[in-house]
């Protein structure tokens, strides 16, 4: 870690062509969501995906891609999903892809409803969403830092009636490959003034029963 330059970047870093990126990182998203299909399991879900990155003629990732089915969508990023689940007629799941276009780091994370709409699931998805808007508001209103943020958008979530889901959901660096020789930290603990596009915001939450969650990310 770099303690000296923790919001640091690369010498040929251009804020433009990072913004591209990052655009493009949703596209494969939404490519990639558009081929999730009632039956399959998780494993299955990240065969697709290694496949399409080859449409979009990229070569690696910069984390390795997490899909979330079902009941494990509500798991932290360290727990293990039960691979032998496989989505329904009428489900949720999450996607959360990282791959490295033009020499930046992208990070895309929303979570979709296979099937018909349900009450439950589209409640917690526009509640994870707008969470994100309103805590990354709040950065570019008042400049909070890492631990305020998160301290605001846990009070959003516990308003709306659920819980909100910190483990490995913290935040973290982002920008050219790979951002982790300036800081390896999460965006949680860090106390310093945030500098904008160079922070990656995570909001995952869970119902209080434990059965479904909803994860959503994307540049603070």
């Amino acid at each position: 870690m770099n303690d000296l330059n923790p919001q640091g970047v690369g010498v040929h870093y251009n804020q433009t062509d990072f913004n591209r990126a990052q655009q493009k990182g949703w596209e494969v998203l939404n490519a990639l969501r558009r081929k999730i299909l009632p039956g399959m399991n998780e494993k299955e879900g990240r065969e697709v995906y290694a496949n399409l990155l080859k449409d979009f003629d990229v070569e690696k990732n910069w984390h390795a891609p997490k899909l979330r089915f079902g009941p494990n969508s509500i798991k932290s990023f360290s727990e293990i999903s039960d691979e032998d689940y496989r989505l329904k007629e009428n489900d949720i799941f999450f996607l959360d892809v990282a791959p490295i276009i033009n020499g930046y780091e992208t990070d895309i994370g929303k979570t979709f409803i296979l099937g018909k709409d349900n009450p439950s699931f589209s409640q917690i998805i526009n509640d994870g969403e707008e969470i994100f808007k309103l805590t990354k508001a709040q950065f570019l209103e008042f400049g909070l830092s890492g631990p305020e943020l998160y301290h605001f958008a846990e009070l959003q979530a516990k308003k709306r009636g659920w819980d909100m889901v910190d483990e490995g959901a913290n935040g973290h660096r982002i920008g050219d490959f790979p951002h982790h020789v300036f800081y390896k930290g999460n965006l949680r603990s860090f106390e310093q003034k945030l500098i904008p596009d160079l922070w990656i915001l995570e909001i995952q939450l869970r119902s209080p029963d434990m059965k479904f969650g909803a994860f959503f990310e994307d540049v603070l």
